[in-house]
């Protein structure tokens, strides 16, 4: 499963089934994702790709959690997640866009100033912020 299996359509009945496949696929549900938003401090999704996104977020935090809470696998857990990161996020510059319009344009927590040509990243780094903090919600 990937952002490619899912389209924008705004057919209700393709919507649900849509949502209905990525609930089984990742093992969550709606509670889940408005946890998840909560957490991540975002809207709660109306497009596929959203759902999409959140849930990949949930199940990478939970098997982050499953292999390496052992005592026996010493990874170092912030790698961990910084990997997972970068695996659920989109490649495709217009569904990081889409996504993050659904999700509510955040704007990440920026230490740096951008200049106008790097204006183009607020999306992916508001993304990456969302992803983290979801991801983390589920490690810890």
């Amino acid at each position: 499963m990937d952002y490619g299996d899912f389209t924008i359509e705004l057919d209700n009945k393709y919507r649900l089934s849509a949502i209905e496949s990525i609930y089984e696929r990742f093992n969550v549900g709606s509670d889940d994702i408005g946890r998840a938003c909560r957490v991540a401090g975002v809207e709660y999704p109306n497009m596929v790709w959203s759902y999409y996104f959140i849930a990949r977020c949930i199940d990478a935090g939970r098997n982050i959690e499953d292999a390496y809470s052992d005592e026996e696998h010493e990874l170092d857990t912030t790698v961990a997640v910084e990997e997972e990161v970068g695996s659920v996020m989109p490649y495709a510059t217009y569904t990081i866009w889409m996504v993050w319009v659904d999700l509510g344009y955040n704007a990440p927590d920026m230490q740096v100033t951008l200049n106008h040509a790097d204006l183009v990243l607020i999306p992916r780094m508001s993304l990456y912020e969302t992803a983290e903090r979801i991801i983390w919600s589920e490690v810890l």
